[in-house]
């Protein structure tokens, strides 16, 4: 009997936090379980200093398994942190993973240098969406 592949994981949130612990972005690709994935993201910056404190590279790998997702973390030079909730599927290689965090921060130093934005303020641009949504189809192939 031959074992079926197990299916690729599929991201299902992604959120922005700044230094201080603020979220300023927080895009559901499930939007139903919006407020669940919330909690969950913000559950998971408890791990975040722990996981800083093992690792020498922006990119943290896996902080934490909270109910059936995997959580991946990154941390810019700045203190900002991007947090990425997949589902408990196959997981895709680390440097696919680390290519995305590395998008989804120029996104951010992007949408960040525009001399109208405010620092620490919720993201509001559908310029940031599409360039998130785009990165998610390239790396997750997920539908938002």
């Amino acid at each position: 009997m031959s074992r079926v592949p197990e299916r690729s994981a599929s991201a299902v949130a992604l959120s922005i936090v700044t230094r201080e612990g603020k979220p300023v972005y927080l895009k559901s690709f499930e939007p139903k379980d919006e407020i669940k994935y919330h909690f969950i993201i913000h559950a998971a910056l408890d791990y975040f200093d722990e996981k800083q404190a093992q690792e020498k590279s922006s990119y943290l790998g896996n902080i934490a398994y909270i109910e059936d997702y995997r959580l991946y973390g990154y941390i810019a030079n700045s203190g900002i942190k991007i947090i990425l909730c997949t589902d408990d599927g196959k997981p895709i290689g680390s440097g696919d993973r680390k290519a995305f965090f590395d998008g989804v921060q120029q996104a951010y130093i992007d949408y960040a240098a525009n001399p109208f934005v405010r620092e620490n303020t919720a993201i509001v641009s559908k310029t940031f969406d599409a360039r998130i949504e785009r990165l998610t189809q390239q790396v997750y192939g997920a539908k938002s």
